[in-house]
Formats: structure tokens, sequence, C-alpha cells
């Protein structure tokens, strides 16, 4: 976050951060593989993992999916997001694996359109007019 060229990226995570503050936990890790988030969450029902192999799903679904995912978590929400070919076989079965793209973005991009998404999702479970307008 600190290196230079990098101020629009926190400038873009700090906002919706800043918008999602109160809302619930949220943690973010970026990972070369799935083993390696045991250590950080050995419940992996509770995470979702963003992977190429993962489900598209448009924003009104991922906020379903969330909404799930919060009352398992009790309201902690922690998403998984590794390298551009994926986690690979690393991912557990039954894992919820979620594609935003059959793209490739860099990761400094994809924080700010994964914290957009989950600012929506929660705009869209409260009801308010930010999804549509």
């Amino acid at each position: 976050m600190g290196k230079e060229g990098r101020d629009w990226e926190a400038q873009g995570a700090h906002e919706y951060l800043k918008r999602l503050k109160g809302r619930f936990e949220l943690s973010l890790h970026y990972l070369k593989g799935a083993g390696e988030f045991l250590r950080l969450a050995p419940d992996l029902s509770k995470v979702i993992f963003c992977d190429p192999i993962g489900e598209e799903r448009d924003s009104v679904q991922f906020a379903n999916l969330l909404q799930s995912q919060l009352e398992r978590g009790q309201n902690r929400l922690t998403i998984a997001v590794g390298a551009a070919q994926g986690f690979g076989i690393d991912i557990p079965k039954g894992a919820v694996k979620i594609s935003f793209s059959k793209m490739t973005f860099p990761h400094q991009l994809f924080r700010i359109m994964l914290l957009e998404q989950i600012y929506r999702a929660d705009q869209i479970l409260r009801g308010t007019p930010y999804h549509t307008s």
C-alpha cells in the first residue's frame, strides 16, 4: 500500500472500507495457495475464494451469497484472493468459489473492484437505490 504510484489503490480501497465501516467484520487475504489459508481461517466453509474457475455471479447473486456467508460467519466476511492462475487444486472440495471474470486483473485494481462489489451487495441487502442508480 505504501509503494510509490499506488496512491490510487489506497484511496479507492479506503473509500469503500470507510463506507462499509461498522456493517460487518471484513478480512481480505491475498494468497498463493488455499493451503496457506488454513492457518488464518480453519473453518473454510466461511470463506469465499476468488478463483478463475469459480462461478460467475451477478451483483444480486453475490449479495445473496454474502448474506449467507455473513450468517454462517456470525457477521464476519472472509474472502481469499489467489494469484492470476487461481488457487488450483488447493481449494477444498465444497468450498465457495467465485469468479469476477475470465479476464485477469492486477491485485491493486481487483481489490477496489471487490470492495465496491461488497459495498454494492450491502446496499442491495439494505434496499438502497445505489445498485440501480
